[in-house]
C-alpha cells in the first residue's frame, strides 16, 4: 500500500480562497503613534477619555478599548506622563502590566475634551486612509 502525501494549505491560503480575509489587502498594524496617521494630541486626549469615562486604567485593557498596541500606547504614554497628565500606578513583572491613573490635570484635560466630543472607543482611521482602502477594492 503506497501512501500519498496531500499537501493541506495555509491558513492564510485557506482564509483566502474562501474569501474571509485577504491578506495582501490588510494593512500594518501601526507601532509607533505617528504610524497611526493620527494627530498625538487627538490619540492622547482620546486615551484620558477613555480612562475618564469607562474607569479603565490596565494597559492591556485600553489596548483592547483603544484597538492599539500596547507598545503603541507605552510610547503615548511617556508623553502624557511628561505633561502630568498620567502616572504610572502600578507596574508588574511581565511587559504589558501596567495600571496607569489620571493625575488632577489628566482629569481636567479630559473633561475637556469629553466636552468637544463624547466619543471614546477605538482609535478611528484616517479619511484618507480608509478612501484609500475602499478605492483599491473597487471592482472596476
Amino acid at each position: 500500500m503506497s501512501s500519498t502525501v496531500i499537501p493541506l494549505p495555509t491558513l492564510n491560503e485557506a482564509l483566502a480562497q474562501t474569501g474571509a480575509v485577504h491578506a495582501a489587502g490588510l494593512p500594518a498594524a501601526p507601532r509607533t503613534p505617528e504610524e497611526t496617521g493620527l494627530p498625538l494630541l487627538l490619540i492622547g486626549e482620546l486615551a484620558l477619555k477613555v480612562m475618564h469615562q469607562h474607569g479603565i486604567t490596565h494597559l492591556q485593557d485600553l489596548s483592547a478599548q483603544l484597538k492599539l498596541s500596547p507598545a503603541l500606547l507605552e510610547t503615548l504614554f511617556l508623553h502624557l506622563r511628561r505633561e502630568t497628565l498620567v502616572e504610572v500606578r502600578r507596574r508588574g513583572a511581565l511587559d504589558g502590566d501596567v495600571l496607569y491613573e489620571l493625575t488632577q490635570a489628566g482629569r481636567a484635560r479630559a473633561g475637556e475634551a469629553l466636552a468637544r466630543n463624547l466619543y471614546s472607543g477605538a482609535a478611528p482611521v484616517p479619511l484618507e486612509t480608509y478612501a484609500a482602502k475602499v478605492r483599491a477594492q473597487s471592482v472596476a
